[in-house]
């Protein structure tokens, strides 16, 4: 099935499982279904990316064997070393090998890396039972074949012979790094891929979290969008613990449970201003979560003027900004890129679509700007609150009172000097 936007634009192939959300399957509709809403159709495709995934997934088919009584079928896995196509790689590998052996002895070396490349593709494209085994001898027999020996040189009847330094080995000629070397990175992109998700994850729970706090009135009796409330930090906080008592009961170690835990809360943290950002700029378009929104926030949207959009006059009326933190900081590593100069035909589209809300960011900015006061004194502030957090958690007044008088007194002169920083930091502050 296939879908496209509201607005119209390329027909794309849809995401499996988002029947009742209709969703591109390649993401090409921006990270954020709020901010463009999909619909399916019965149409062919249209978006580039799509047509490629389609074409792949085509010819990736492999051909089945005869249908069972149940009509099933058994596809086998493309290069398996059991299944003729297997055998007939690993035969090609073993001829590989052999022509190497005889490039090396003729010290054709550009020839030799040309086929060093084929082959290893052959030996990584490898599957199945033992497979890894196969792959590990096929490679240490091409290392064998491959290295270029010295030809003896003629020895000189008046010159005695010079002690030859042995040769430079480098690391993928010792015994099994290679492999090593590609199993590793295979998991770090399963670390990536489990790290997106996670983030995807948090992204969810800071929109629950934001959908919480605009049902809890602010002190002005409107929506809490920026958690402020004692009320709203309350409902955070009974969140944050429903969750560690549900992993508790899990069974989950407690030390496990208490260090992925606040992992994951630091990423719900970071990504509670680009979800607000995001709703507010939602606000703007004609699907249900705006229209919901418009009426939660119908206080604030009293006596909006007609030319000024709701997305800019809510945002304002909270004195936040219509772009999160870290697709702001994104954009500033673009700007930082170009010397302080925003190129908007340099940013990916969804950051492109956002710097319409800040038409500020298109001004250039110099290294000092981009480095500004504002950003220091956050970051340094930042930092004293995370290490008092961290003191007031692990230490009391009585264990400290108990350490002998040197420690005491030495540790008394450091104290000082960081409390002398932070009344200069306040100072400057008033």
């Amino acid at each position: 099935m296939n879908v496209v936007s509201y607005n119209g634009g390329k027909v794309h192939t849809m995401t499996p499982g988002q029947e009742e959300h209709p969703y591109p399957l390649c993401r090409g509709g921006g990270m954020n279904q709020n901010l463009t809403q999909f619909r399916t159709i019965d149409a062919p495709l249209t978006c580039k990316t799509c047509l490629t995934y389609a074409e792949r997934r085509k010819s990736a088919t492999v051909s089945t064997d005869s249908a069972t009584d149940e009509g099933e079928t058994m596809a086998a896995e493309k290069n398996d070393i059991n299944t003729p196509e297997g055998k007939a790689t690993l035969e090609q590998i073993a001829a590989n090998i052999e022509r190497a052996a005889s490039l090396a002895e003729a010290e054709n070396v550009e020839a030799l890396e040309e086929l060093g490349a084929e082959t290893e593709a052959l030996i990584t494209s490898l599957r199945g039972k033992d497979s890894i085994k196969a792959k590990k001898k096929a490679r240490d027999d091409w290392r064998a074949a491959a290295t270029v020996q010295e030809k003896p040189k003629a020895k000189s009847k008046s010159v005695a012979p010079k002690e030859e330094a042995p040769p430079v080995k480098t690391y993928d000629q010792f015994e099994g790094v290679q492999e090593l070397v590609n199993l590793g990175a295979e998991k770090v992109v399963e670390g990536v891929q489990l790290h997106v998700k996670a983030s995807a994850m948090a992204e969810e729970i800071a929109t629950i979290g934001f959908d919480m706090w605009t049902l809890i009135p602010n002190s002005k009796d409107l929506p809490d969008v920026m958690g402020d409330s004692d009320q709203a930090k309350k409902a955070s906080g009974a969140l944050k613990q429903a969750a560690g008592e549900a992993l508790a009961r899990s069974g989950m170690d407690a030390y496990d449970a208490e260090k992925e835990l606040e992992k994951l809360w630091r990423l719900v943290q970071a990504k509670r201003t680009d979800v607000r950002a995001q709703r507010l700029r939602n606000l703007d378009s004609d699907n249900e979560q705006a229209q919901a929104d418009r009426k939660r926030f119908a206080a604030v949207l009293k006596g909006k003027p007609d030319d000024v959009p709701a997305s800019r006059w809510v945002a304002d009326q909270y004195n936040t900004s219509l772009i999160g933190a870290s697709e702001r900081d994104a954009i500033e590593y673009h700007i930082k890129k170009n010397d302080g100069v925003l190129v908007l035909d340099a940013l990916p589209a969804r950051l492109r679509a956002l710097v319409e809300f800040e038409p500020a960011m298109l001004e250039p900015k110099s290294a000092a700007e981009l480095e500004s006061p504002d950003v220091k004194l956050t970051a340094a502030v930042d930092v004293l609150e995370a290490a008092a957090k961290k003191v007031g958690k692990h230490f009391s007044a009585e264990e400290i009172a108990a350490a002998s008088d040197e420690v005491r007194t030495k540790e008394r002169e450091r104290l000082e000097n960081i409390i002398e920083l932070a009344k200069e930091m306040l100072k400057a502050t008033i």
